[in-house]
C-alpha cells in the first residue's frame, strides 16, 4: 500500500475569535488530503487536520484524520476547503463529516 498526503492550506483564528473562545496565543489549522493506493483501482480518500497552537511559551499540537470518506480526489478538495472556509478544528472533524453525510 502507498500513502500520500497533500498540504491544501490553512486557516488562523484572528483576535476576535480567541477572545470569543476565551483563547490566547496563536491558533493554526492545517489542511490536508490523504490517500491510500490499496490496489491499482482501489484508493481511498480522506482528510486530516493538524491544530498548533501556542501557548504557555510552547507549541501544542492536536492531529485527527478520516479516511476512506469520499470516492475521488475532486470531493476530497471540495470537503477540505469547506472545512477550511469553516474553521473547522481536529475535535470537531468526525462530527462535521457524519453531518455532512445525513445530508
Amino acid at each position: 500500500m502507498e500513502s500520500f498526503k497533500v498540504y491544501y492550506g490553512e486557516a488562523r483564528f484572528n483576535n476576535s475569535e480567541l477572545i470569543e473562545t476565551n483563547k490566547k496565543g496563536l491558533i493554526k489549522l492545517e489542511y490536508y488530503g490523504t490517500k491510500n493506493v490499496l490496489q491499482e483501482n482501489n484508493i481511498e480518500y480522506g482528510i486530516e487536520i493538524v491544530k498548533k497552537q501556542y501557548k504557555d511559551k510552547q507549541f501544542i499540537e492536536e492531529t485527527n484524520s478520516v479516511n476512506n470518506i469520499v470516492q475521488n480526489e475532486k470531493e476530497m478538495e471540495e470537503l477540505i476547503m469547506l472545512l477550511k472556509r469553516n474553521k473547522v478544528t481536529p475535535i470537531g472533524l468526525e462530527d462535521v463529516i457524519g453531518d455532512l453525510a445525513r445530508k
